[in-house]
């Protein structure tokens, strides 16, 4: 005799809504890292809109160090889902469910980021939740914020499959005299932050991935190659060749100037 086929009963529909956005750095989405914390220098900010319930919502936020940010991947295109999601180059490993993966490209397309709560500001018309060492692009809708618990959260024994060990920079990065000179002259006081962060970004190696392995489809990996992607109110423009990256153009936003290089 079979079974009846394996059923459970579905709960009534509900909307999730977008409560906030984020101001991140990145506005294009090549450069964003594919983890939090693996750039600490990053900062963004949550923006709700100010309301007598949005305050009570963050009600004894800024007591805990760390919040975890639950968002919608806005920016896939028509690259809705992908049931088998193949990890990065260079980890060696066949492809994966998408489960067992951290790809933007999922049945619901949500994700979960743990970031460093910096301040909580609560201005005429709206709150920023300032935080450190998020993997935001500019204008991510949220969907909601929950305080990091370590007690809960921290998992010492876990182990990570693949992905047990955090990714290395796999560039070294050099600036240009003029290049260097124009962010210092932009930067004020932000400088250290910026030159390191965008170092760092750019160590991580933000192209996409088939130009950053040779393959019998990419011959060409140790020819010079150039890039672009913007940070902020800059345009950063390098060039790589083999594992060297050349910090080579910082242009404003508001410049006109073209900037060499292919979208990072």
């Amino acid at each position: 005799m079979s079974k009846a086929p394996f059923s459970f009963p579905l709960p009534e529909a509900q909307t999730i809504s977008v409560i906030a956005t984020i101001r991140s750095e990145f506005k294009t989405k090549g450069a964003v890292p594919r983890q939090p914390n693996v750039i600490q220098g990053l900062r963004g900010t949550v923006l709700l809109e100010r309301t007598t319930e949005k305050r009570q919502w963050i009600r004894g936020l800024d007591e805990f160090s760390h919040v975890w940010i639950l968002f919608l991947f806005h920016a896939n295109g028509v690259n809705k889902n992908r049931p088998i999601v193949q990890p990065p180059p260079g980890r060696d490993v066949p492809g994966r469910g998408v489960f067992a993966t951290r790809s933007p490209y999922r049945p619901n397309p949500i994700g979960l980021s743990v970031v460093r709560l910096l301040n909580i500001e609560i201005l005429e018309n709206e709150i920023q939740i300032n935080f450190e060492g998020g993997d935001f692009l500019d204008g991510t809708p949220v969907i909601d914020i929950k305080p990091y618990i370590p007690y809960a959260d921290c998992i010492p024994a876990a182990t990570g499959a693949w992905a047990s060990q955090a990714p290395t920079p796999q560039l070294h990065v050099a600036w240009a005299e003029e290049a260097l000179a124009t962010l210092k002259e932009t930067a004020g006081r932000d400088f250290e932050r910026l030159y390191q962060t965008i170092a760092e970004v750019i160590g991580h190696d933000p192209r996409p991935f088939h130009h950053r392995f040779e393959t019998p489809h990419n011959q060409n990996k140790h020819k010079e190659s150039n890039w672009t992607f913007t940070f902020g109110t800059n345009r950063i423009s390098f060039s790589v060749v083999k594992n060297l990256a050349t910090v080579t153009h910082v242009l404003s936003t508001e410049q006109k100037a073209l900037v060499p290089g292919k979208q990072a």
